[in-house]
């Protein structure tokens, strides 16, 4: 609400011209400076929707704004953005209402680049009240805002064997800089001195780097034996000794070691060999020599000879029908000839060697010859046996709504064996070299050798193709608006070999020729005829919509002069009546009282159906009349022994007080003093609460006597004088009060 206000004047108003001081304050006023008075037009509180905001810096190198955003207005407000924020960036979190004061929203700003110095945010308010307003908040950013980072930590290798000064490895670490003992470096950092602190610092100019970016590193010369490590050596292996030669020790030198031997290679007994490690090397185990002893024996002098049987392929089937003659072959061995005679085998030897005892072999007395006859078994009638394999059967099928194919037989293909087929019976007949063997699997024996399989053949039936009807879909009715909704809409879906129709809310699917309804769920399918149905189940929505009838608002007046008035809210689906009339949403002050009811309205239902309203609006207060006090008039005595007066204004809606007893209006004989106050009455108000004014009316001045006595006389002029001096005197006097009062009077009244 705006509410007009002017200032009143104040108004001093003189009674008439008799009055000195009167005209005096007159003159007085028209020397004071004119004062404006400006109507100023302000709400009647403040609208304002305060934005502040708090920048961090993130881990990415952008900054984030969050900024809070407050109603300092007992009003819901309705807030939107201003055009696109300072510093750049994204908004989130802006609400469109924030309820009534103290409320506020959390509004961040996130995104912005990390050199930007200034964010800014200006939000539009909509006050219920309709007033609008826009906010601006401002936050000041240092332009310094870096990606956090870790650096990644170098690491060092100390002095080997090989290598004596210690290594520092530099990382890379795009955007950081290493500098190690304040020289900037990069990769491997050789060279580096033994026994003091080596430190390396990270730093960089685009990321902010977290702890730790330094290190320090102390590099100490190694304690490990430097001699290089071998495999120790494998103890050395003799040959073995023949019937005539002693075994023998060969020592072979390895790669940075040396072989000793205590006898020669082919002295019989024990050999005592040492490996012995070349300068700069050491075996494993830490030592520089190793030595094993060593057994080599001598001749055996035993020179048997062993013989070796023939090699014998006995005759075998090389064929259905045909066999080989089979085959002996002599072996070979050391000193000992062989010779094949017919299946006789004779071997011979020279001395020193003789023929030892061997299995199938017959030793001559003297030793040195030796047979072995072979055995050359047959390998009969080499015949094959073969056995019938089943053919392959594939039975008469629906190849079509309706139809189907014929039986296929398809005899195997088995060597050895043809087959012949005759309606559906098999005929199986070995080829020349072949037999029929054990028959299994419905084979039966024929004559000559052969054999019968008979195929049981399947009647594949009508051949009815099975199609399976689809539920429809269904576009169930939905509201459409209060108290209104929309038709079911039924729509089968096309399958093919199946002829839908609808009627009501039954659909029919007939199958094609050829084909019949398989079993689905929701169908049902007539056995007789083979016509499937399907039932929907149609609801209708009741869209009736329930609202709850919203208490009009009272608003007392806080001003005398205006009135109350009542709001009657804007409630979707409800229809409000005053005393039985039609009442539209808004803001009336009157009439004072009646009974507010309210109704649904087409496709509503009120939740509270026995709702009422009793309307009472409080009577207006008038507004008092502003009155301004008069000062009293003055008339002072201008003779003596005669009091002089004051009158008391008669002014509309005012009481005077004479220190604080009423007083009425007209004349009053004096002498008086003392303050003379103003007091409203009912209905009226003082335009200056604290007005007062000094009342001074002295008392009139003493008549003297003429002197008629002795003493000194005045010149006689032909009449009495006395009373001339006397009156004089006291006309003086009195003039010269009247000037005191009034000068008097010009200081205390008004």
């Amino acid at each position: 609400m705006v509410i007009w206000r002017k200032a009143r004047a104040h108004h001093v108003r003189p009674d008439g011209p008799r009055s000195g001081w009167r005209k005096g304050l007159v003159a007085l006023a028209a020397l004071l400076p004119v004062v404006s008075v400006l109507a100023v037009t302000a709400p009647a509180s403040a609208h304002a929707n305060k934005v502040t905001g708090v920048a961090s810096c993130q881990a990415n190198g952008t900054y984030t704004v969050t900024w809070t955003v407050a109603n300092d207005y007992p009003k819901t407000v309705d807030v939107t953005l201003v055009g696109s924020p300072v510093g750049g960036g994204t908004i989130t979190g802006l609400p469109t209402t924030i309820g009534v004061s103290p409320a506020t929203a959390t509004v961040t700003q996130s995104g912005i680049a990390g050199n930007v110095t200034t964010a800014s945010l200006t939000v539009k308010g909509v006050w219920s009240d309709k007033y609008s307003q826009s906010d601006t908040g401002t936050v000041w950013l240092s332009g310094n805002c870096r990606p956090s980072h870790t650096p990644a930590v170098p690491t060092a290798t100390q002095p080997t064997c090989t290598v004596l000064t210690g290594t520092i490895h530099i990382p890379t670490d795009t955007g950081v800089t290493y500098k190690v003992d304040g020289t900037t470096k990069t990769g491997d950092v050789t060279g580096l001195s033994l026994g003091v602190a080596h430190t390396v610092v990270a730093s960089s100019t685009t990321l902010n780097l977290t702890d730790p970016k330094s290190w320090s590193f102390t590099f100490v010369k190694t304690t490990a034996d430097c001699r290089t490590r071998i495999d120790i050596p494998a103890e050395p292996k003799p040959t073995a000794p023949t019937c005539s030669t002693n075994g023998s020790l060969t020592l072979v030198n390895g790669d940075h070691y040396t072989w000793a031997d205590s006898k020669q290679p082919s002295d019989p007994g024990t050999h005592h060999v040492t490996a012995t490690a070349a300068d700069g090397f050491v075996f494993t185990n830490g030592k520089t020599t190793v030595s094993y002893d060593v057994e080599v024996l001598g001749a055996t002098n035993d020179c048997a000879v062993e013989l070796v049987a023939p090699t014998v392929v006995q005759p075998q089937c090389t064929g259905p029908g045909t066999s080989s003659s089979g085959s002996i072959t002599p072996n070979t061995s050391a000193h000992v000839t062989y010779v094949l005679n017919g299946t006789v085998v004779t071997a011979t030897t020279q001395a020193p060697y003789k023929f030892s005892a061997t299995t199938g072999w017959v030793i001559a007395g003297n030793g040195l010859t030796a047979t072995y006859t072979v055995t050359l078994v047959p390998a009969g009638d080499c015949l094959t046996v073969v056995v019938p394999v089943v053919p392959d059967v594939t039975q008469p099928k629906c190849d079509g709504p309706g139809t189907h194919t014929d039986l296929v037989i398809t005899p195997a293909d088995t060597v050895g064996i043809t087959y012949s087929v005759n309606g559906n019976v098999v005929t199986a007949t070995p080829k020349t070299g072949y037999k029929l063997g054990s028959l299994t699997g419905g084979w039966v024996a024929g004559p000559n050798g052969t054999a019968t399989f008979t195929v049981t053949v399947v009647d594949p039936g009508p051949c009815l193709v099975t199609v399976v009807p689809v539920a429809p879909t269904v576009e169930p009715s939905i509201c459409t608006g209060p108290g209104t909704a929309s038709d079911p809409v039924i729509t089968p879906v096309p399958t093919a070999h199946i002829t839908y129709t609808v009627k009501g809310n039954v659909v029919t699917a007939t199958p094609d020729q050829g084909y019949a309804l398989g079993a689905s769920q929701g169908w049902t399918i007539d056995p007789e005829t083979g016509v499937g149905t399907y039932t929907v189940d149609l609801v209708i929505p009741d869209c009736t919509v329930t609202v709850q009838v919203v208490d009009p608002k009272i608003t007392t007046s806080q001003e005398c002069g205006v009135a109350a008035t009542f709001t009657i809210p804007t409630t979707t689906g409800v229809v409000y009546l005053l005393n039985g009339e039609v009442i539209e949403a808004g803001t009336y002050s009157t009439p004072s009282t009646g009974t507010i009811t309210a109704k649904a309205a087409t496709g509503y239902a009120l939740g509270n159906s026995e709702w009422s309203f009793d309307l009472k609006l409080p009577a207006t207060v008038a507004c008092p009349t502003v009155v301004t006090p008069v000062g009293p008039t003055v008339d002072s005595s201008t003779t003596c022994g005669v009091e002089g007066s004051y009158t008391i204004p008669a002014t509309e809606g005012i009481v005077y007080l004479l220190d604080g007893v009423v007083v009425t209006a007209g004349s009053h004989d004096g002498p008086a003093s003392g303050t003379i106050t103003a007091q409203a009455k009912d209905g009226f108000t003082l335009a200056n609460a604290d007005w007062s004014v000094a009342l001074d009316l002295p008392a009139a001045g003493p008549c003297n006597i003429p002197n008629t006595g002795g003493g000194s006389k005045l010149p006689q002029t032909g009449g009495q004088t006395g009373w001339l001096v006397g009156g004089g005197a006291a006309a003086l006097l009195a003039g010269l009060l009247l000037v005191v009062a009034g000068r008097r009077r010009e200081d205390t009244i008004g």
